[in-house]
C-alpha cells in the first residue's frame, strides 16, 4: 500500500520568505526562553516542529515528546508516537518505529490510543519488507488463514483485523492494482468506519482514503475515486477544526487538499463542469500562496488539462497534454493523457498529433494489457488461496456438524435404552417386552433415516451455497475479463480506421461500423448480465431523487430511435404538454426498464409507429406506456414472456433477458411492469407504473 504521511516536506518554507521565516523562529525561540512551565512550551515546540525541515524533524519531534511528557499532556504525546512510527515507517528505521510502539503502550488506556496504536501497527510492513513473490504469497496466506479461519479470527479485536487488513491490502498491491485489491479495499473501509470519530481516527482515515483513491482512480474507477477524495477533504476538515484547539498556528493542510484536488481532477469525466472550475479555482488560489503547489503546476499542468478538456476546448488542452505525456512518470500516467490527447486531437482534426499519439498509445497499451494480464493471474492466484481457506474452513464446520449429529444420535440411544429398561422393569410381562422391542427396532429405523436425511440435506445446502457464490464470482470475474478486450478491440480498430489514407477508408469505416454494432450487442449481453446478478442477489443500489419524467422518456428514444427499422415512426408523448414533471425515483434504473421495453419494440415493429408517453396517474403513480404495431403477444404468453431466456420468436436477436431484467429492476424500484392484456393492438403495449416516494 502506498504510504501517506501526514507532513508535508518544507512546506512552511514555501508559505514564508527566507527572512520572514527566520523572524519567526526567533520569535518562538524567545518566547521559549520565557515559558515559566513545561505545559507553556509545548505549543511553542509544535510551533517549531510544524515549521522544521522534514530532515530535522525527529529531533524536533523528541523535543515535544519529551516536554510534553512532563506536562502531563497525553494527547501531544500520542501525537509524537504517531510521527516516530511515520518516520520510522518512511526511513524502514526499525528503531525508530519500535521507540513508537513502547510509548504508546505506557499512555493511559483509551480509545484514542488504541486507535493511534492501531495506526502505527498498520504501518509495520514498511519495516518488514517482502521481496520476492513467494514471500508474499506466503505473508499474504498467513493473513489471510487468520482473518478468515474461525478459531483464529474469533479472537482477534476489531483493531487487529484493521491492522492485518491494512498489512494485506499492502501485500497483495505487492501482486496487483487491479480489481481484487480495490474490492478488498472496500471491505478495509467498512472495518474503519467502526471505529469512533474524532483526531486518530481522521488521521488513519486520511491514510486509507489516500491510497484507496489512488488504486481507485489507476483502475479507472473515476466515480469511487472522486467520493473517496471528497471523504479525505472531509477529514482534513476535521483535522483542521481538532487543529485550532490546540493553539498550533503553523500547522498546514493546504498541500494534502491540492494532492486531493489535482487527483479530482484527473478523474474530471466524474465531475461536472461546474465541480471542474469550482476545484481548478481553488487550486490557483492555493498556488499563489504556496511556491511548491506553484511549482508542481507549471511542472505538471494537470488543473489547465482538466478544465479545457471538460468545457471542450481541445485546442487549448492539447500543449498541456503534449507537456504532460513527457513528463509521465508512471505507465498509467502516460496511458491517462494519451488517451486524451487521441481525444483531443480527433475532435481538432490535427491528424499530425493524432497520427503520434495512437502509435504512442498502441506501444502503451500493449504493455498495459501485458501488465493486466499478469495482475489477472496474480489475482486469481490470491482468489484460489482464498477459495482454498474458505473451503477448508466450510470443510471443518461440517465435521463440527457430523460430530454435534453424532452425540445428538448416541444421546437420542441412551434415552431409549432408559425408557425401555423403564418399561421392562415396571411390567414385567413378555408381550410389553416384544411390544417395546418393537418399538425399539423402529426408532432406530427411524434414526438411521433421520441421519441420511440430515447428511442430505447437509450436502444440497453445501452444494446450493458453493453453486451461489460460484455463480456470482463467474459472473464478476467473466464480465470483467471480456471488458479489457473488448475495449482493446475498439482502441485498435479505430486506430487503424484514423492511420488509413485513401480509397481503402471508406471500405474499411463499412467494416468497423459491422465491428462497432457487435460489439454493441456484446456489451448489452454484459450489461444485461451484470444487472441480472446485481438483481437477484438484492444488491442493486437504487438513488432516489426529483427528476423530470419527461426528460428520462426523451432519453430513452434519443438512444432507441437509431435502431429502428426503415419506415417505423418513433415517437415521444411528454406529460403536461412538455412542461416538467418532477418525480421522486431512480432515473437511470427507470430509463434502464424503458430501454429494454423500447428496444424489444423496434425489434419486433417493421412497420408503422412506437410509441411512448407517460403521465401521472390519479393515484399518484407515474405511468410509462411503450406502445408498437408489430406482430403483437398472444395474452396467454403475458406471463411467460418475463420469464429468463424466454423468446417467442427465436429468429430475433437476443438472449432473452430484457423483461426479465425490467421485472427485476422494477421490483427493486417498488414499481410494476406488464403487459397490458386489454389493449386491442395491432400489435402490443407495455406498461411501467411506478409508486410514489416521499
Amino acid at each position: 500500500m502506498t504510504m501517506v504521511f501526514t507532513t508535508v516536506i518544507c512546506s512552511a518554507l514555501s508559505m514564508f520568505s527566507p527572512e520572514r521565516y527566520n523572524q519567526i523562529i526567533d520569535s518562538i525561540h524567545g518566547e521559549l526562553a520565557n515559558a515559566k512551565t513545561p505545559k507553556d512550551s509545548v505549543h511553542l515546540l509544535f510551533d517549531l516542529f510544524d515549521l522544521a525541515p522534514y530532515n530535522n524533524r525527529v529531533e524536533a519531534a523528541e523535543k515535544v515528546y519529551q516536554t510534553a511528557r512532563r506536562a502531563g499532556d497525553i494527547n501531544a504525546q500520542r501525537e509524537m508516537c504517531l510521527k516516530f512510527g511515520e518516520f520510522g515507517a518512511q526511513y524502514s528505521d526499525s528503531t525508530l518505529y519500535n521507540l513508537a510502539l513502547e510509548r504508546i503502550a505506557l499512555l493511559p488506556p483509551s480509545e484514542e490510543r488504541d486507535i493511534t496504536e492501531c495506526h502505527i501497527k498498520c504501518l509495520s510492513s514498511f519495516i518488514n519488507r517482502l521481496q520476492t513473490e513467494k514471500e508474499l504469497s506466503d505473508e499474504i496466506q498467513r493473513l489471510m488463514t487468520e482473518l478468515n479461519n474461525p478459531d483464529e479470527s474469533s479472537n482477534l479485536s476489531n483493531y487487529d483485523r484493521i491492522v492485518r487488513m491494512f498489512n494485506l491490502a499492502d501485500y497483495i498491491q505487492g501482486f496487483t492494482e487491479g480489481t481484487f485489491l480495490t474490492e478488498y479495499l472496500d471491505q478495509l473501509e467498512k472495518e474503519i468506519a467502526r471505529l469512533p470519530s474524532g483526531n486518530p481516527t481522521s488521521a488513519l482515515q486520511y491514510k486509507f482514503y489516500s491510497t484507496a483513491a489512488l488504486s481507485y482512480m489507476r483502475n479507472e474507477q473515476f466515480d469511487k475515486a472522486v467520493k473517496t477524495d471528497k471523504k479525505i477533504l472531509s477529514a482534513i476538515d476535521r483535522m483542521e477544526r481538532e487543529n485550532k484547539s490546540t493553539r498550533r498556528k503553523f500547522r498546514d493542510f493546504n498541500l494534502h487538499r491540492f494532492i486531493s484536488y489535482r487527483r479530482m481532477l484527473k478523474c474530471y469525466p466524474a465531475l461536472s463542469e461546474s465541480e471542474v472550475e469550482s476545484i481548478y479555482d481553488a487550486v490557483k488560489e492555493m498556488a499563489q500562496n504556496n511556491q511548491d503547489i506553484s511549482d508542481d503546476i507549471e511542472e505538471m499542468p494537470v488543473p489547465e488539462m482538466a478544465l479545457y478538456m471538460k468545457k471542450g476546448e481541445y485546442e487549448k488542452a492539447l500543449p498541456y497534454l503534449t507537456h504532460l505525456v513527457e513528463r509521465a512518470g508512471t505507465l498509467y500516467d502516460k496511458k491517462y493523457y494519451l488517451r486524451r490527447t487521441r481525444e483531443a486531437a480527433k475532435a481538432t482534426n490535427n491528424a499530425e498529433i493524432l497520427s503520434q499519439a495512437s502509435n504512442a498509445y498502441a506501444d502503451i497499451l500493449e504493455e498495459y494489457i501485458e501488465m493486466k494480464t499478469a495482475e489477472r493471474m496474480r489475482e486469481l492466484q490470491i482468489n484460489y488461496q482464498f477459495q482454498s481457506l474458505r473451503d477448508s474452513n466450510e470443510e471443518e464446520l461440517r465435521k463440527r456438524e457430523r460430530l454435534v449429529t453424532i452425540l445428538a444420535i448416541i444421546a437420542s440411544a441412551l434415552l431409549i435404552i432408559v425408557v425401555i429398561v423403564f418399561i421392562i422393569m415396571s411390567t414385567r410381562q413378555n408381550r410389553q417386552k416384544h411390544k417395546l422391542a418393537r418399538i425399539n427396532a423402529k426408532l432406530e429405523t427411524d434414526a438411521v433415516q433421520l441421519r441420511e436425511t440430515t447428511t442430505s440435506l447437509s450436502q444440497a445446502r453445501d452444494k446450493a451455497a458453493k453453486a451461489i457464490a460460484d455463480k456470482s464470482q463467474l459472473v464478476n470475474y467473466m464480465t470483467n475479463e471480456v471488458a479489457n478486450p473488448i475495449n482493446a478491440i475498439i482502441e485498435y480498430s479505430q486506430m487503424i480506421i484514423d492511420n488509413v489514407q485513401g480509397e481503402n477508408k471508406e471500405y474499411l469505416e463499412r467494416f468497423m461500423a459491422v465491428v462497432n454494432m457487435n460489439i454493441r450487442m456484446l456489451q448489452g449481453l454484459i450489461a444485461d448480465v451484470q444487472e441480472l446478478a446485481m438483481a437477484e442477489n438484492d444488491e442493486l443500489p437504487i438513488n432516489r431523487a426529483p427528476v423530470d419524467l419527461n426528460v428520462i422518456g426523451e432519453l430513452a428514444v434519443e438512444s432507441i430511435i437509431g435502431q429502428v427499422h426503415k419506415g417505423v415512426e418513433m415517437t415521444f408523448i411528454p406529460a403536461n404538454g412538455g412542461a416538467k414533471t418532477i418525480f421522486n425515483t431512480d432515473a437511470r434504473r427507470t430509463e434502464i426498464i424503458l430501454l429494454n421495453l423500447l428496444n424489444n419494440a423496434a425489434k419486433f415493429t417493421h412497420q408503422g409507429s412506437i410509441t411512448l408517453d407517460v403521465n401521472i396517474d390519479s393515484e399518484g403513480n407515474a405511468v410509462y406506456r411503450v406502445t408498437d404495431s408489430g406482430k403483437g403477444i398472444p395474452s396467454d404468453k403475458s406471463m411467460e414472456i418475463f420469464k429468463r431466456f424466454e423468446k417467442l420468436d427465436q429468429s430475433t436477436p437476443g438472449a432473452g433477458l430484457g423483461l426479465s431484467i425490467c421485472e427485476l429492476v422494477a421490483r427493486a424500484l417498488d414499481a410494476t411492469v406488464y403487459l397490458d392484456t386489454d389493449y386491442p393492438g395491432p400489435g402490443s403495449r407495455f406498461i411501467l407504473k411506478i409508486h410514489p416516494h416521499a
